[in-house]
């Protein structure tokens, strides 16, 4: 199993997850909760994840997000790339997937995802190729906020830790995307 201590980058994943949303229906239960955007879609996705109290473990991480919703609820499935340094001093390509859900009000998200990673075992080797020996890691569980801004990007805020028996050191990741494809109604 390949340990390390820089950040993780599923609590992106989740992140994305957390956006989706859609519909008119009233998911509230009083007279002031704001109806839910519609979010549904493809999310393409792109940000950072810094390891907390490390800011020089700054990594790229990037990828698409799956969102669905029914009233006021969504759940997300994604699937992200990014460089996960090894113990080693290596960086390694590595798949960040996942799901989630929450719940959607007005614009904003909140909701969580559990997520893993997936490292191929050679560095400079993607983990898409052919026979390629592939890790899969620590199991990370995010808590995600998010908002859909004016100009019709997504802005998500994840924060992530270890699952329980896991190693990883907590990390906040911060997204950005545009849809590319909106779900079929």
């Amino acid at each position: 199993m390949v340990r390390s201590a820089h950040p993780h980058p599923l609590v992106l994943v989740s992140l994305v997850g957390l956006l989706a949303c859609g519909s008119s229906t009233d998911v509230s239960s009083g007279p002031d909760a704001a109806q839910p955007v519609d979010m549904a879609g493809l999310w393409e996705v792109q940000g950072t994840t810094v390891e907390k109290g490390n800011e020089e473990s700054k990594r790229q991480i990037s990828g698409m997000v799956v969102l669905s919703q029914e009233g006021g609820r969504f759940t997300s499935t994604f699937e992200m790339k990014t460089k996960f340094p090894t113990p080693g001093g290596a960086s390694v390509d590595t798949d960040v997937i996942g799901k989630g859900e929450g719940t959607i009000a007005g614009s904003s998200l909140s909701g969580t995802t559990r997520t893993q990673l997936v490292m191929a075992s050679v560095p400079g080797v993607d983990t898409a190729f052919a026979f390629v020996p592939r890790t899969v890691t620590t199991r990370i569980k995010s808590r995600v906020e998010g908002e859909l801004r004016d100009d019709g990007t997504i802005l998500l805020q994840i924060e992530s830790t270890p699952e329980e028996g896991e190693q990883y050191l907590p990390t906040r990741t911060v997204l950005t995307g545009r849809r590319t494809s909106k779900a079929a109604k």
